[in-house]
């Protein structure tokens, strides 16, 4: 079923075309079971239902432009310009391109790798921030080509060079007031606020098996390249899986640090949104925030602390896949088949 709101008439690459989203149905009217738009407005409505919350997202998505015979279209650094930047005027066609999609961009600049650069949408609501980020993989691609690149966005295209991650920044508001949720004092984190991060961290494993959908994936968590490993959180820790961003009080979030784009971003955004929602059903208690470095911890002290480590390989992704449980309860047992079946770089 279409949603007429999302149709848009727009001017992409010289050519006039049309488009809205929608949502599969069955026969009878009811959500079809394998729509992974229609699993995340599901649980966007228990959380508004159950707790009177609404959830604002925004992605940050990095890409790689490459020349015809895969070699980075240059050697620029992060936030280069030009000319040491050659993506510039894609970026710049980008946001004009997105901008009359009815996308609300924040920011498009060069990342660290050679011919890297990020994609950073602005705050929307969790439904919306998902169509808007696989809008802009499929735009960024048609841009690239016009110019001569090929927009890659797997996880480590590269074997030595950074990877492309996929993260999901979440604010959490009131729905009848509109308050932030997850505001504290003094840089803080609301009691709710850790609650919701305590059930991410415990779905941390889960979630990682619903997005990690390539090998890739997993050859991305790598020591010093600011991927995550491990389910903790903390203000100021990159190799954290939830941040908290040094922010004023009243715009308190949580930055989902992990994801990728190798897999489907609305199921992405359901798991990590049913993860929070799990916490705050169970009351889940929140671990205090990890300055340390758990690979340094003994296995009893990880243990003591709660801390997982995440799937190291599309293999063991799919045995968590394999095991009927909370991800039924999360996304449906029609997905987690699905999600089941070998995918490439399955060994």
């Amino acid at each position: 079923m279409g949603d007429r709101e999302t149709m848009r008439s727009v001017n992409i690459c010289g050519d006039m075309r049309k488009f809205l989203w929608c949502s599969v149905n069955n026969a009878d009217g009811t959500p079809a079971a394998g729509c992974p738009r229609g699993a995340l407005a599901t649980v966007v409505k228990a959380l508004k239902d159950e707790f009177d919350i609404e959830p604002l997202m925004f992605s940050e998505l990095e890409f790689f432009l490459l020349n015809q015979d895969g070699t980075p279209s240059d050697e620029g650094a992060y936030l280069s310009c030009f000319p040491e930047d050659k993506g510039h005027a894609v970026r710049r066609e980008m946001f004009t391109t997105f901008d009359a999609c009815g996308m609300n961009v924040r920011r498009v600049h060069h990342e660290c790798g050679a011919g890297q650069h990020e994609l950073e949408l602005n705050l929307a609501p969790a439904l919306k921030n998902a169509d808007d980020t696989v809008m802009g993989v499929y735009l960024t691609r048609l841009i690239a080509a016009k110019h001569g690149y090929d927009a890659v966005f797997s996880p480590k295209p590269f074997p030595k060079a950074a990877g492309n991650g996929l993260h999901m920044h979440l604010h959490l508001r009131r729905a009848s007031d509109l308050t932030n949720v997850m505001e504290a004092p003094n840089g803080q984190v609301s009691e709710l606020g850790k609650t919701f991060i305590a059930g991410i961290l415990a779905h941390a494993r889960e979630i990682t098996a619903v997005f990690g959908r390539s090998e890739e994936t997993y050859a991305r968590f790598t020591a010093g390249q600011e991927a995550p490993i491990w389910s903790v959180y903390d203000f100021s820790n990159r190799n954290a899986i939830v941040r908290i961003p040094s922010t004023p009080d009243y715009k308190r979030r949580c930055e989902f640090r992990a994801g990728d784009a190798s897999g489907s971003p609305h199921l992405l955004a359901t798991v990590i949104l049913a993860a929070g929602l799990d916490g705050l059903r169970k009351q889940t208690v929140c671990p205090p925030p990890c300055k340390a470095d758990p690979s340094k911890m003994t296995e009893d002290e990880r243990a003591e602390a709660g801390v997982q480590k995440l799937p190291v390989s599309l293999r063991e992704a799919t045995e968590i896949l394999a095991q009927p449980g909370w991800l039924d309860e999360a996304v449906g047992s029609h997905l987690r088949a699905w999600l089941h079946k070998p995918t490439k770089g399955h060994d």
